[in-house]
């Protein structure tokens, strides 16, 4: 605006023991007395040069007035010489140019900084300003129906930032002002953080939860009660500034700049009384640039700290304050912590539906509470590895953007199931009555593909429904099995089909082989190493594979084998739902099938006893809780009781008699033929080679395992040989054969029915 640029050809003046803004205020305050020809610079002229400052903008804003209006009053007001203004030829400015009562202000707040050894500051030449109780200056506000007084309030809610270091720091009490947002559900622990913002001793707060939570948002809010002043005295007018750690290290190439830095901004906080926000303070605690321990951000933060002058707020993750500051006695002295917990779905709800317009009036799009408290429930079922309220307001902000792309002026169902289907590995969009109707054929569609083992089938989906109904405790795994058995009769391949029958993906299948957990140290492979030990930076093969795959059949294979140690792991993974790895965090396994097989109690002289050995030819006609009832005395003498209690069902797998091993063949050698016939074979395999292959493949010490093998190798290579030297046709049938000791092909003529077809054969006279 061209009335705030008068004069700024002008020369700058420096007045001595004033900062660089206040003497801009100086300059323009000369410059506005000469553009009118007044013959002293006077109060109204300070509070003109005042009202160029981002003070002065803000006291502007909160007063709905702009500077041109002000300026057209003062040029109206200075012609008429009113109230004290009077007009006089134009002269160049000399110190005696103020009026008398400015002159005499602007040497006593200059002589009481500089005792101090620190400049005049703009809150400073304004408190001065007020104090003069100027008539002129009374009557000039009074006429413009301001108040002086909120100016004072403006320069106690503003704090200049260094144009050097914009980047770096950001006001948090504008920030809320500029770009306000809601923000529910939390006073609680603002509440938590004024008391100890307002104690003697470690009067630092450190906000610590999960990513998601919340914690800057508690941050943000605290910046909110300041403005609106309902903090107590000890925190009215402060200002909690913003750090950006990247900008701090950005560009800081040589010896000492990120040191330089960061002293910078410690002493420009102590000066300004400011409150540093270090979000993710762990990270300043490790910032250095020459490697020496002694200059890092945390050795400088803590110097600040020490004696009061520094104040701090921090946020960090549990899982980083364990591994960067737990065990650093000289922060922890001086930082109190604050453990912020997820919220629970019905807090979570209640802190959307109070801030939702802030998402309404950015897309435009509207959305019910009904969809509000679905994306919740969803979000906190499906996703787990993330945290409420934070990803229920992904799934909120993205349905509304989905909605808004479409034009559609509310967000629907759809919208919000499609998002969360695509946030975690379960693809919700169907109709719920599919997942009932896959729980109801599951038992028929796993017989079908399990052979010989109905009773165990049985029994797991029973607990499997159990749990996905939601009659289960919310608190543990969908279901927990322990399979008992001897080998190859299809513990394992049971776990395999469930993933598939559930609709999980391939990922979803997680197999841990616990003969390589032997020694007492295996707990750190599962878990994750603990700080300071080679590998603690990678996390647990265990927790790291259900943090993203919460949806998963885990099975643990022949537990037998590993060291007792382990057994912990598995209690509290049965009993609580979740593990807890070496950093703390707690990995939720709640939609986890967990299964653990064991071949303990199936040695030799088990084997054809008739109970929970190889039968060798028919079952055992006892039911499946008497099996469960003797393989739970069998294992009592290997496993510990606190441990075998946990389990929700102890499962006991038949041996296979001949006839299921053929069936087994037969669904084997029916896979390679329709892998075949991706290729343009026709195939069909006589009984007599799933006879031979049964025969083949199965043995007491390996059950039904090798089948599959055999598949391959006699029958597979057979087709390889003749594929290879081209001898098969892919107009013939191919029958094989198994006689006179080899495998055997006979081909005969395959009617092409869309030749027929094209030829206007009538199928109801032609006999296949």
């Amino acid at each position: 605006m061209s009335q705030n640029n008068v004069g700024d050809n002008r020369k700058f003046i420096s007045i001595a023991g004033m900062d660089d803004e206040c003497n801009g205020v100086i300059t323009r305050a000369v410059n506005y007395s000469n553009a009118e020809n007044c013959e002293s610079v006077g109060s109204v002229h300070i509070f003109l040069g005042i009202l160029n400052t981002d003070i002065g903008e803000s006291f502007l804003k909160n007063n709905n007035i702009d500077f041109e209006s002000i300026y057209e009053e003062y040029q109206d007001r200075a012609k008429h010489a009113e109230y004290g203004i009077r007009l006089t030829e134009y002269t160049r400015f000399d110190p005696n140019q103020f009026s008398a009562e400015v002159k005499e202000m602007l040497k006593q707040i200059i002589a009481d900084r500089s005792s101090n050894g620190q400049f005049v500051e703009l809150p400073d030449l304004i408190d001065g300003i007020i104090g003069l109780n100027s008539y002129a200056l009374n009557k000039f506000t009074e006429k413009l129906g301001l108040n002086i007084y909120d100016l004072q309030d403006a320069a106690n809610n503003n704090v200049d930032i260094p144009s050097e270091l914009s980047d770096t720091l950001l006001d948090l009490n504008k920030e809320v002002v500029e770009n306000p947002r809601k923000i529910s559900g939390v006073d609680d622990y603002v509440n938590d953080m004024i008391e100890i913002m307002c104690r003697k001793l470690k009067a630092n707060p450190c906000i610590i939860g999960e990513a998601g939570v919340g914690k800057t948002s508690i941050v943000y809010r605290l910046a909110q009660r300041i403005n609106d002043g309902t903090v107590p005295k000890q925190l009215a007018n402060k200002h909690i500034i913003l750090v950006n750690s990247t900008m701090i290290v950005a560009g800081a190439i040589y010896r000492g700049m990120f040191e330089q830095r960061m002293s910078y901004i410690i002493d420009w906080a102590k000066q300004h009384d400011v409150i540093l926000f270090l979000d993710e303070i762990h990270e300043f605690l490790t910032l250095n640039s020459n490697g020496n321990d002694a200059t890092n951000g945390g050795s400088m933060i803590k110097s600040g700290l020490a004696d009061g002058s520094l104040k701090i707020i921090g946020t960090t993750t549990n899982k980083e304050f364990h591994k960067y500051i737990e065990d650093d006695t000289a922060m922890t002295r001086r930082i109190q912590e604050i453990e912020i917990k997820e919220p629970s779905p019905e807090a979570a709800i209640k802190m959307i539906q109070n801030t939702i317009t802030d998402y309404s009036d950015f897309h435009h799009v509207k959305i019910s509470d009904k969809l509000i408290k679905e994306a919740v429930t969803l979000s906190d079922r499906y996703i787990k590895n993330k945290k409420l309220p934070d990803k229920a307001y992904t799934i909120i902000d993205q349905a509304m953007a989905k909605a808004e792309i479409s034009e559609r002026s509310s967000v629907t169902e759809n919208d919000v199931l499609e998002t969360i289907s695509k946030l975690s590995v379960v693809d919700i969009t169907k109709n719920s009555t599919d997942e009932k109707k896959t729980l109801i054929n599951l038992e028929s569609t796993l017989e079908k593909e399990l052979i010989g083992q109905n009773e165990a089938v049985e029994r797991v989906c029973e607990a499997v429904k159990r749990g996905k109904v939601g009659i289960k405790d919310p608190n543990k795994p969908i279901a927990s099995f322990l399979f008992v058995g001897p080998t190859g009769v299809g513990k394992t391949e049971l776990c395999k089909l469930l993933v598939k029958d559930l609709g999980y993906p391939k990922e979803a299948f997680i197999k841990i082989d616990m003969s390589e957990y032997k020694e007492k140290y295996s707990v750190s492979t599962l878990l994750g190493s603990s700080r300071g030990y080679v590998g603690s930076d990678k996390g647990g093969v265990l927790t790291e594979k259900i943090k993203h795959n919460p949806y998963s059949v885990v099975l643990f294979d022949e537990i037998e084998k590993a060291d007792s140690n382990i057994f912990d792991v598995f209690l509290q993974l049965l009993d609580e739902g979740h593990i807890t790895d070496r950093d703390g965090y707690s990995v939720d396994a709640t939609n986890c099938i967990i299964v653990m097989t064991s071949n303990a109690g199936y040695g030799k002289q088990n084997m054809n006893k008739g109970t929970i050995g190889f039968a060798t030819a028919t079952k055992s006609t006892k039911t499946a809780e008497e099996k469960e009832k003797i393989a739970f005395e069998a294992l009592e003498s290997t496993f510990r009781p606190e441990f075998l209690n946990r389990v929700d069902s102890i499962v006991v797998f038949n041996d296979l008699t001949k006839e299921d091993c053929k069936k087994i063949a037969r669904i084997s050698l029916n896979k390679l033929g329709a892998r075949l016939k991706e290729q343009g074979y026709t195939v069909n395999f006589d009984d007599s080679v799933v006879e031979y292959i049964a025969d083949e493949g199965y043995s007491e010490k390996y059950g039904a395992r090798d089948i599959n093998r055999k598949v391959n190798i006699i029958v597979g290579n057979a087709f390889t040989d003749r594929i290879i030297n081209d001898t098969l046709s892919k107009t013939e049938r191919i029958n094989v054969k198994y006689t006179d000791g080899k495998i055997q092909f006979d081909t005969e003529e395959v009617i092409n029915l869309n030749k027929l077809q094209t030829s206007n054969i009538s199928f109801n006279n032609f006999m296949v």
